[in-house]
């Protein structure tokens, strides 16, 4: 009997060892497996996965490779939608107030990933303040997470950033039942390319380029290039120009996602005791005053503020004795600032800042109560045009709308048409306030309308739409 309870005592350890050998291979394979996978869908990701168009993500890429590679603290950081990017220079930031400055601004940002980014940006730096730029698209269509086109802005961001928990804390609440697979395996997302070989090679030698290996986004190659995350372009509108339709913002302004990540953006910086301003960069009267409902979303984003204790800037309210942004050369489309227009934005912008920053009082002037006292007070002219076409008439058959602040006179129009055979323009209407022009179904070609107040000598717009 001692005998077999000394073989036991021996033989007991080397079981352990065994057990401790296979859990050990079983541990070696698991891990094996993970990282294959792994390496798997990395090398999937880069065929397939579309990073470096500027249709795609390819600013997303240059601002958070700018972002990762900044080795001085950032003190103020920008959050938000295009608007920053394109429209705030943080160089010219950091001369006016001292700070080091940086726009970690994507495209229409949602509020879910301003907050994740927000964090990710705690994770490296010590910010002092925040500013959440609030541009009206943003909270009431931007939150809908049932959207493709709304989760797009979010895969975007996340692509560029690295395996964190900050990472997958964003990737698990985005997810749901439609888009979980696509939001944690990119590659699903491409799905439909799968066996695509034009696709394939465009992607690889879009991703060999130049641009793509050094992380540079190139909006326009004639203008400057900025780092910390200020993109910019040259191209401007021509005077006058502007043409389209804007819909009044869809209610409700805010949906329960955005309104729920903007109060998390609130109560993080509480807790990180950091300062946040919100903010909206100027957008080209046309825009704006063709909505009809905009002062309602001023009085939503001023009632947030004032609940929360916060200032709020919204520069399509400010004062052009402060800034003057009525010629529409400074813009480069019918929403965004261009170089010129940024660097006067910018240096409007910082000055504000600083003054609340230091403590000093905003002059009373310089922001109306509302868009609708703005229109009031500000000179009388026509923003631009909107020219629709009538489907309910047998014939071409178009209406056409003065997007103006008039109160006196009316818009009158004159009318010219180049017909697709012909060698000279032909004048269809003279300057007169009927506002149909109507041609036969059969014929093709360009119709100019010009425009001016009643009684003008001048003319102030003037738009070409194909027929």
């Amino acid at each position: 009997m001692n005998d077999l309870n000394a073989l036991n005592e021996l033989t007991h350890p080397k079981k352990h060892i065994t057990k401790a050998c296979l859990y050990g291979k079983r541990l070696f394979e698991i891990v094996l497996t993970v990282i294959l996978c792994t390496g798997i869908i990395n090398i999937l990701n880069y065929i397939y996965v579309n990073d470096c168009s500027y249709e795609s993500s390819s600013w997303e890429r240059a601002v958070m490779k700018d972002f990762y590679s900044q080795k001085e603290n950032i003190d103020f950081l920008y959050l938000g939608s295009s608007h920053v990017f394109m429209d705030v220079i943080p160089v010219k930031l950091d001369e006016i107030n001292g700070r080091n400055n940086f726009n970690l601004a994507t495209s229409a940002q949602p509020m879910m990933a301003s907050y994740y980014l927000l964090k990710e940006a705690l994770k490296y730096h010590s910010p002092e303040h925040v500013y959440l730029e609030m541009y009206y698209m943003i909270p009431c269509v931007y939150g809908d997470l049932d959207n493709a086109q709304v989760l797009t802005r979010h895969w975007d961001v996340l692509y560029q950033m690295p395996l964190s928990l900050n990472k997958l804390d964003y990737k698990f609440h985005l997810a749901n039942k439609k888009y979980g697979m696509m939001t944690f395996f990119p590659i699903r997302q491409y799905s439909e390319h799968l066996f695509d070989a034009s696709y394939i090679n465009t992607n690889l030698a879009q991703k060999q380029s130049e641009n793509y290996r050094n992380y540079i986004h190139v909006r326009d190659e004639q203008a400057p290039l900025f780092e910390k995350g200020f993109c910019t372009t040259l191209n401007y509108v021509e005077c006058g120009t502007f043409e389209g339709n804007n819909s009044a913002i869809p209610s409700p302004m805010f949906d329960s996602n955005s309104e729920k990540y903007f109060n998390a953006i609130i109560d993080l910086c509480r807790k990180e005791d950091i300062s946040l301003t919100l903010f909206t960069s100027p957008m080209p009267d046309f825009r704006i005053h063709c909505m009809g409902n905009y002062d309602q979303y001023v009085t939503c984003v001023n009632e947030l503020a004032a609940k929360n204790g916060l200032h709020y800037y919204d520069f399509n309210l400010c004062n052009p004795i402060y800034l003057d942004l009525h010629n529409d050369t400074y813009f480069m489309d019918h929403d965004h600032l261009n170089y010129e227009g940024a660097q006067l934005f910018t240096g409007v912008l910082g000055e504000v800042l600083l003054d609340e920053l230091e403590g000093r009082p905003i002059p009373e002037d310089m922001f109306y109560d509302s868009y609708e006292e703005k229109m009031l007070q500000i000179d009388k002219r026509i923003f631009g045009l909107d020219i629709q076409a009538d489907t309910t008439q047998e014939e071409k058959t178009y209406m056409i709308y003065s997007i103006d602040n008039l109160t006196e006179a009316e818009a009158e129009f004159r009318i010219t048409k180049m017909c697709e055979d012909a060698s000279q323009p032909v004048v269809i209407q003279e300057w007169s306030t009927h506002n149909c022009v109507t041609f036969p179904d059969s014929e093709t070609g360009l119709f100019i309308v010009e425009a001016r107040p009643t009684g003008s000598e001048e003319v102030t717009n003037r738009v070409e739409t194909a027929y």
